[in-house]
């Protein structure tokens, strides 16, 4: 006869001697910090259909388990305390757990600049007392990458101390430094990051599917993903190698245009037609927003001390292989365009004297090629110190070394798309940045763990090539955090990208202002998000920047002004209108500087596009305006619109920043559209 019993639901769960599981979820234990003014869901799992007693700080809460065996209590409002026991009883077993808190809890996720520790930063623990490391608890959920949804939480809190500075995030523990020391109520931190994994991970196959950028990408995935598995010993393949499996079917033969044998390395080849693109940078920069394979040329007079010497070529860094050339001559290689072991390695190549003897100009011609949207898309990166011409023979001549820095001439023969960071998103098992890899694995385990807010520092993958469709998924990420935390109240602080890369005024195609712009749009329309501006706080050549400390302490002011029911509102751009040969600005939010303070960073145009600098000067608490005397009719206005932009200085009266922003009289999509010739 068939036995109906638990045919609701699943079988319940036993040890291995064959006894019935007892056991809280893994947020539950020894020195866990529960969420103060906030209804906590205690889980687990106990003998099926069976009464479950909890104590806690004098109150004690019953219930029965299902028939699967899963069971939750829930604790009500509490205040803030510490050194508590959480003690749960079911049919003469006991669990307690010892030092428990309860305060403040923020999750700390994100890519690698969350999880950039506390020990490679500058400053780093030496900046915090025994004390302040002792007002922290910390709990890191470890990295897994496997398919579906993971309901169990790896991992425990743990009270951390000096030594624990290289396993825990630098911004994590300086925000909570922060929260702590002004509240005087426990602090915990819950870290979810791990680097270079893009938005696409972080949320669910649900918000995927109901997104149309992504829904047939993510159907296709489904069918094929169970062939990319494990191997038959059930291990997950590694990050690399899924890679580079998935780049190899995509190119079994690495590309080459063939211009060489055209001649397009030679000194008398005709590039007249070529397009001029400021070096270094990606090419990006230009608007080529993919891989591929592009050739630079430029000319060069050498001085006539150093004609009949050997001469020395640094080009700085080639993303991600270059062949490069001097007169038609390969003078070196290095690389190849499906390999990102070089993409930041300084080139430096010898030309050898029987080619420099003879008169200028000189042609430096260079192959450089990116099979994939990783690192970056492609291009001669510099930095500009590190693009020049010296002679080594001829050392204290004058000049000491010609910088190549500056307008190079180039052509663009090989397109790969996207492929890199796109395809990445569809590896499978083995690889964290796969289609809402991280939210099963990371994210869904904290089911219905209440939270004050979450520090949230991520965007840096999604700027190489898939800014796009950011804004509209980071707003649906926020909301569906919400629900799976069970936490409508839940706050978010979205640290905005720094400065990074080679220095501009002005950058129209620049990914990582796309990346920016995103991110305080979803602030802007989230009454519980706040986007911390960092500018200043980057650096031009590392994409991890030291100084977490800044960043962090930037995000708690924002939550502690919450805590205190003031939220603090940054200048935002409200309207635009022109008045004769200048665009008038009008901000809400906190009040602008004095009138008259002169704001730098800012570049106009009309309606062809061409951009200038500008002049902007607060003229009340609440406008601004803006105008060049080379655009007589402006349209259209930016605020330190590049990647790394050289002035930026806008903050409202009390010191709060301003993010960069772009507007135009006849809407968003003129704003997007630009000439520079700014230099």
């Amino acid at each position: 006869m068939l036995s109906l019993e638990n045919q609701a639901g699943a079988a319940p769960e036993r040890n291995r001697d064959g006894s019935r599981a007892f056991y809280l979820d893994g947020y539950f234990c020894d020195h866990a910090v529960l969420q103060r003014d906030r209804t906590i869901p205690v889980s687990g799992c106990a003998e099926p259909e069976t009464a479950v007693e909890l104590t806690f700080r004098g109150i004690t809460a019953r219930t029965v388990a299902a028939p699967d065996g899963r069971f939750t209590i829930d604790l009500p409002l509490l205040s803030a305390a510490e050194g508590q026991r959480l003690r749960v009883t079911n049919e003469g077993r006991e669990i307690c757990c010892e030092d428990v808190a309860v305060g403040e809890v923020y999750l700390a996720a994100g890519q690698s600049n969350m999880e950039f520790s506390l020990k490679d930063s500058q400053p780093g623990p030496e900046a915090a007392s025994d004390e302040e490391f002792e007002s922290l608890r910390y709990f890191k959920i470890p990295a897994r990458s496997y398919y579906g949804r993971q309901h169990t939480l790896p991992g425990s809190w743990r009270k951390i101390s000096r030594a624990d500075a290289a396993g825990i995030s630098g911004c994590g523990f300086f925000f909570g430094r922060a929260i702590a020391k002004e509240t005087g109520v426990p602090v915990g931190i819950v870290e979810a990051s791990l680097g270079g994994i893009n938005l696409e991970s972080w949320v669910s196959r649900e918000t995927l599917l109901a997104h149309p950028a992504y829904r047939q990408e993510l159907l296709e995935y489904e069918r094929s993903v169970s062939l990319q598995g494990t191997d038959r010993e059930g291990k997950l393949p590694g990050t690399n190698e899924k890679i580079m499996s998935g780049l190899k079917k995509l190119f079994p033969v690495p590309p080459d245009d063939g211009k060489e044998k055209e001649g397009w390395a030679n000194a008398g080849f005709c590039d007249q037609d070529w397009e001029t693109m400021l070096l270094p940078d990606s090419w990006t920069e230009a608007g080529h927003n993919h891989a591929g394979i592009f050739w630079f040329r430029r000319t060069v007079e050498i001085p006539d001390e150093w004609r009949g010497h050997v001469l020395e070529l640094h080009l700085g860094a080639v993303d991600k292989a270059d062949r490069t050339y001097f007169d038609g001559h390969l003078i070196g290689r290095t690389g190849e365009s499906l390999i990102f072991d070089f993409w930041m390695t300084p080139r430096v190549y010898t030309i050898p004297a029987d080619l420099t003897g003879g008169p200028g100009p000189h042609t430096i011609a260079v192959q450089a090629s990116s099979m994939a949207s990783i690192c970056t898309d492609g291009g001669l990166l510099g930095p500009a110190s590190e693009m020049f011409l010296a002679c080594p023979d001829r050392p204290g001549t004058e000049p000491d070394r010609i910088s190549l820095a500056g307008p190079w001439r180039y052509r663009e023969t090989y397109d790969a798309g996207t492929a890199g960071m796109t395809f990445m998103r569809t590896l499978g098992p083995g690889f964290a940045g796969s289609l809402h890899m991280l939210y099963d694995n990371m994210i869904l385990p904290l089911s219905g763990i209440p939270m004050r807010g979450v520090l949230w520092y991520q965007g840096e993958a999604n700027a190489i090539c898939m800014a796009k469709e950011y804004e509209p998924l980071l707003g649906a990420m926020l909301e569906e955090w919400r629900r799976t935390l069970g936490c409508p109240e839940l706050e978010f602080y979205i640290i905005q990208l720094p400065d990074y890369h080679n220095p501009h005024y002005f950058a129209p195609f620049n990914q990582w202002t796309l990346i920016r712009e995103a991110q305080n749009n979803t602030a802007l329309h989230d009454p519980l998000a706040d986007c911390i501006v960092t500018l200043g706080l980057g650096d031009v050549v590392e994409l991890h920047p030291r100084n977490k400390k800044a960043v962090g302490e930037a995000a708690a002011r924002f939550a502690l002004a919450r805590l205190n029911g003031h939220p603090l509102q940054p200048p935002s751009l409200q309207s635009l209108t022109r008045r004769g040969r200048t665009l008038e600005l009008a901000f809400t939010g906190s009040p602008l500087p004095p009138a008259g303070t002169e704001i730098h960073g800012f570049a106009v145009a009309g309606d062809d596009g061409t951009a200038f600098a500008a002049r902007a000067e607060v003229v009340s608490s609440s406008v601004v305006e803006v105008s060049s005397p080379d655009v007589p009719s402006p349209t259209r206005v930016w605020y330190a619109w590049a990647g790394n932009p050289v002035k930026f200085d806008f903050r409202s009266a009390d010191g709060l920043w301003v993010s960069p922003f772009r507007a135009s009289l006849n809407g968003p999509a003129e704003a997007a559209e630009a000439k520079n010739l700014i230099p």
